[in-house]
């Protein structure tokens, strides 16, 4: 994937963000930074106040996971076990072998898709703005084992499917079709202000409740006025990471190919804000 980058380097890490996001707020994007390397850095540091203070509580960290059988499944950690793993110094690297880099895809209305890679890992974070910090909230990673090769078209068109499969059919109201594009345990959740306290909240939909609202016909929109645009931020080998604005929706996907198959197992999403608003 071609991108322009402007090289910055903090405390000894390459950090780059692609020249097109030039819309993001200087002072943002150094907050989402930090918050990535208080991720990468402070888990290769074991330093958990780093993690404390970057990770949002119900963080979901998933990894593809390969069994006896030959089959492929989910391996999933929450905040607790990254913490105490980072307590323990699990991950530890030498501070002149970790080689961070940190890569910020993309950030718009309190919604971040940035790459964390070290010499061990090549992790996928989205994150949010929760209460004025930027937070992680999903990351799919696998380990940083090989020198990334450009994706075959075959996988790309794969990913773009699946990404189709969960928006167009979504907005048909074709149940099967959401099925098909998203894994089982599909983790999806949006950053939910609550007026009444100011503070924000995640909500959370599974695979199956988000099938049966599509089923529902819940939000059916024609097909000329759904403009779905799906935009591939990057794969590697078996993970993939995607934005997709549509009519309604700002949704950004993280995929993992299991048994040979691309799925979406993690959405992080909000309301477009230009989205048409009900009448009162």
């Amino acid at each position: 994937m071609k991108r322009t980058m402007t090289g910055i380097l903090v405390l000894g890490m390459a950090v780059t963000a692609p020249a097109r996001h030039q819309e993001i707020p200087e002072a943002e994007k150094q907050a989402i930074i930090r918050t990535a390397l208080d991720y990468m850095d402070g888990a290769h540091s074991g330093d958990a106040a780093r993690i404390e203070r970057s990770a949002h509580v119900e963080m979901n960290k998933v990894s593809i996971a390969s069994l006896p059988t030959g089959r492929q499944g989910l391996n999933r950690a929450g905040y607790s076990r990254l913490l105490e793993l980072v307590r323990a110094n699990a991950v530890a690297l030498a501070p002149g072998e970790r080689n961070i880099r940190v890569d910020v895809f993309t950030a718009k209305e309190g919604l971040a898709c940035v790459l964390a890679q070290s010499a061990r890992f090549y992790d996928y974070l989205m994150m949010a703005r929760i209460d004025g910090r930027w937070k992680y909230i999903n990351i799919l990673w696998r380990p940083n084992t090989a020198e990334k090769q450009n994706p075959p078209e075959a996988d790309r068109d794969a990913i773009r499917q699946a990404a189709l499969d969960y928006l167009d059919g979504f907005y048909s109201g074709d149940a099967e079709r959401v099925r098909r594009g998203v894994h089982p345990e599909l983790y999806k959740v949006r950053p939910h202000r609550l007026p009444q306290t100011g503070k924000t909240l995640l909500d959370k939909v599974g695979a199956e409740l988000l099938a049966e609202a599509a089923g529902a016909k819940v939000r059916l929109v024609d097909k000329d006025k759904r403009n779905i645009e799906i935009k591939v931020l990057d794969i590697n080998q078996d993970i993939a990471m995607v934005e997709a604005i549509s009519c309604m929706f700002y949704d950004y996907l993280q995929l993992a190919k299991i048994n040979g198959r691309w799925q979406i197992v993690n959405v992080l999403w909000m309301m477009n804000p230009a989205a048409p608003q009900p009448a009162p």
